[in-house]
């Protein structure tokens, strides 16, 4: 598993935590909730999903893995019992390709001499698959996962729990640190939407502006439910 699997688990758990959890503050906030009631139920939700979000990381992971062991025993068997017919469906798919029928068989010939790395080709040529690795790596993906998550999702509570601090050094005491909340928000969501851009090769700042965008839109989205339900059932119990 390479470093940039991890980065990739690093900004999903991150994105994934900052949104979910920046919307529930949102949606507390739109209610009229005590910033403690906020808190809490920013903390519940941060601990509750993050363990929802590693475990299914590393059971995803470790699905894959066993998956790619199966069908890697499988081609052994081939490989020991009968090579010619694994020989052939690789050098269909070459020719599927557009490689030549002789190259493609000359290719072929000289891979099949080394059965572990056959195997493996076979395996990721036919079916689309990574060889099976350590199974520690994958709950070490989920960790990442879960801790990235917290960690990130941790940013529009700490704007709550520290909102006499944070009012002192801006010189800004609101009635709510809701906007302060989303201004920290947004930056980080701005700074995990470029690092996402820049690991599928797409404009770093297209992508800030985009996943920013698109997590305001889904915490605010929260903040007007929670603003229209604390209506309705407020004037429900007037």
């Amino acid at each position: 598993m390479s470093s940039g699997d991890y980065l990739k688990s690093v900004v999903y758990g991150a994105l994934d935590g900052i949104i979910t959890t920046f919307a529930i503050v949102c949606a507390a906030s739109g209610a009229e909730q005590h910033d403690s009631v906020i808190v809490t139920m920013g903390v519940a939700n941060l601990v509750a999903d993050s363990i929802s979000m590693g475990m299914g990381d590393y059971l995803s992971e470790k699905a894959e893995q066993d998956f790619a062991s199966l069908q890697m025993e499988i081609n052994r068997k081939m490989v020991r019992n009968d090579p010619e017919v694994l020989k052939k469906r690789l050098i269909q798919c070459y020719v599927d390709q557009g490689m030549l029928q002789k190259d493609a068989s000359e290719i072929i010939s000289r891979l099949a001499k080394y059965d572990t790395l056959f195997s493996e080709h076979a395996l990721t040529f036919m079916g689309g698959l990574q060889p099976p690795g350590d199974e520690s790596l994958s709950m070490l993906k989920g960790l990442t996962t879960a801790a990235s998550f917290i960690v990130f999702g941790s940013i529009p509570l700490l704007i709550f729990i520290l909102k006499d601090q944070v009012s002192s050094v801006f010189d800004y005491h609101p009635n709510s640190p809701l906007a302060i909340s989303t201004v920290a928000t947004a930056c980080t969501m701005f700074l995990l939407g470029a690092l996402s851009g820049s690991l599928t090769e797409r404009n770093i700042i297209k992508s800030g502006i985009t996943m920013t965008a698109h997590g305001l839109l889904a915490a605010y989205a929260a903040y007007v439910i929670g603003q229209v339900m604390e209506g309705f059932y407020g004037q429900r119990i007037s």
